[in-house]
């Protein structure tokens, strides 16, 4: 089966608009499901530590694509050492 992803980060609100939405939607990215695997996996990278992101997932087939299913999730604070050596 194949699937597609695509992520929304955070957006840059303005002061005075207590309901602005987060950024943009990102392209689809498709991703090939190993036979009889019934797990995605999908690593999205370059996320801000502390901030709140959404992400759609479809199934995509000859026929076409299946309804967007969203979740939503908050990176962590603290994030993950990027120089080796210093954990």
């Amino acid at each position: 089966s194949k699937y597609q992803t695509r992520i929304k980060g955070p957006g840059k609100a303005k002061a005075n608009d207590r309901n602005a939405r987060s950024g943009r939607w990102s392209k689809w990215r498709t991703t090939d499901s190993a036979p009889g695997d019934r797990r995605l996996k999908h690593v999205h990278r370059k996320l801000k530590a502390g901030k709140v992101y959404r992400v759609q997932v479809r199934a995509v087939s000859a026929v076409g694509s299946g309804k967007a299913k969203k979740v939503k999730f908050r990176t962590d604070r603290a994030g993950i050492p990027v120089r080796p050596g210093n954990g």
